[in-house]
């Protein structure tokens, strides 16, 4: 029954269901494609946190909608739907997190807020059909069948879902995708299929020289009065980034006394108090950046940003993580700041040394490829002169790896944009030095393999532009409602 279940629902459903979507996309390039429109395009929630957010958690309020309360009891309703659906629609039951679901639970309800806004409705003969489609596809609808494999689910999972409450999620997830229908739109152009079979058939050989930029370092002869004027120009460049300093005590998950550790933290402000009257050591970081791994804790931006907004030795909102409970306090911090020069000259000088090479590398290859492009010298001749090696890398496709320059979807877009013996009539300023590229040849469109392949590469375009599509709508609605929701659910 479950297998028919996961085949049969076709609603997508954010997060949680993505990664099942790419999981048919077998071809790594087109994998790359979709991963990097959503990654684009999806939109941090809106966590919200401070003494008020303290004051309404005590009163079962979890957040805000559209200036409207979201109570803890509406958004246990929503993690239950959200939780339904995801065992429903994953490979990998063992594989969901508490936070794809609290995530998803926060997309339903954003999204039902949506369609009940547009007045979207879905009646009772909808729903029917389209439970009829999930568990009798092929034949007649068997009413006790359908309860007991509802019941089994239910107990399987510990959803404590009834018949009433299975139909009612039906009904608002074809709520959502009605909403979906209405809003976005994933039809397939003839242009936009040609540029994905290209993308991932053709292929292309080069040739190319490189010039390092070490070449035209020049370390000495450089006085104070050049390093002052390029530090005083440049001074962006040595910025130090804003730090804090963090206080934070971490109550594992398997700790008994979690509960009566939260309650204490509800009334008070003082890390101290929480270590004294409960044993537990209090950890501090030392001065860490917004994008810094913290101490025993690891990379959690959020858990940074939370903290830089805290006020000093205040107590921030509870924080859920993956090793616990986390409890944070602000001790000090130190606002970006542009170093004396007395205290980096050094590394003033080594980049003004860095710096000044690539210029000059450029200016010497600029002209290199000014003679070579109105036929003064050749491809050859330069590679002599300069005692340098004209590379010529395997074959490769627009997103393979290219052999001595590596992967560089912008070095791809330029080479596949040339024809046949053609220089790129620009220097190409890479990461250690400067380069000029002659496309030697590269495949032709073939009709016949096009046609054989347009309907699998349209499917892919049209989940790709649907994901796509779905996401700016989803990113759309949710500055609409003005979703806030607490950092921790708890």
């Amino acid at each position: 029954m479950q297998h028919s279940l996961k085949k049969k629902l076709e609603f997508l459903i954010f997060k949680g269901n993505i990664c099942s979507m790419l999981g048919t996309i077998r071809d790594k390039h087109m994998k790359k494609i979709l991963w990097g429109m959503i990654a684009v395009i999806v939109p941090a929630f809106v966590l919200w946190g401070g003494a008020s957010a303290l004051k309404d958690r005590k009163k079962g309020v979890i957040g805000y909608i559209d200036g409207k309360k979201i109570t803890e009891l509406t958004y246990n309703e929503h993690l239950k739907m959200a939780r339904t659906i995801l065992l429903l629609t994953s490979n990998n039951e063992s594989k969901i997190e508490r936070k794809d679901v609290e995530s998803s639970a926060i997309d339903f309800m954003t999204l039902l807020w949506k369609a009940d806004k547009e007045k979207i409705e879905v009646d009772d003969k909808e729903v029917i059909l389209y439970v009829k489609k999930i568990f009798f596809p092929e034949g007649k609808f068997d009413k006790t069948m359908y309860e007991i494999n509802l019941k089994s689910l239910s107990q399987r999972f510990n959803l404590g879902i009834s018949v009433r409450d299975f139909e009612e999620y039906i009904r608002n997830f074809l709520k959502i995708n009605k909403l979906f229908s209405l809003n976005t739109n994933s039809e397939v152009t003839e242009e936009e299929l040609k540029k994905m079979y290209f993308l991932n058939t053709q292929k292309a050989k080069i040739s190319y020289l490189g010039i390092p930029y070490k070449n035209f370092e020049k370390k000495d002869d450089i006085s104070l009065e050049e390093i002052t004027e390029f530090y005083e120009k440049n001074n962006d460049l040595f910025k130090v980034e804003p730090k804090i300093n963090i206080n934070y005590i971490l109550v594992e998950k398997n700790n008994n006394l979690k509960d009566e550790i939260i309650k204490k933290a509800d009334t008070t402000n003082s890390l101290h108090e929480l270590s004294e009257e409960f044993s537990l050591p209090i950890t501090e970081t030392g001065l860490v950046g917004l994008n810094e791994p913290i101490k025993d804790i690891g990379w959690q931006p959020e858990i940074n940003k939370m903290a830089f907004a805290l006020e000093k030795n205040k107590i921030g909102p509870i924080i859920s993580s993956d090793k616990g409970t986390l409890f944070i306090e602000k001790k000090e911090s130190k606002a970006a700041y542009i170093p004396d020069l007395k205290e980096i000259e050094s590394e003033v000088k080594e980049k003004m040394i860095k710096e000044s090479a690539k210029i000059s590398a450029k200016e010497h290859v600029d002209e290199l490829l000014k003679n070579l492009l109105n036929g003064t010298t050749n491809f050859t001749d330069i590679a002599k002169q300069e005692e340098i090696e004209i590379k010529e890398p395997p074959e490769f496709k627009y997103y393979d790896y290219i052999d001595g320059i590596g992967l560089d979807e912008k070095i791809s877009e330029i080479v596949f944009s040339l024809e046949k013996n053609q220089f790129y009539p620009e220097t190409l300023l890479l990461h250690n030095g400067a380069y000029i590229i002659r496309l030697n040849d590269k495949t032709a469109f073939d009709e016949k393999d096009y046609q054989e392949k347009s309907k699998v590469y349209s499917a892919y375009i049209k989940q790709n532009k649907e994901i796509s599509e779905r996401m700016k709508f989803m990113s759309e609605i949710r500055i609409e409602s003005k979703i806030k929701t607490f950092s921790i659910l708890r």
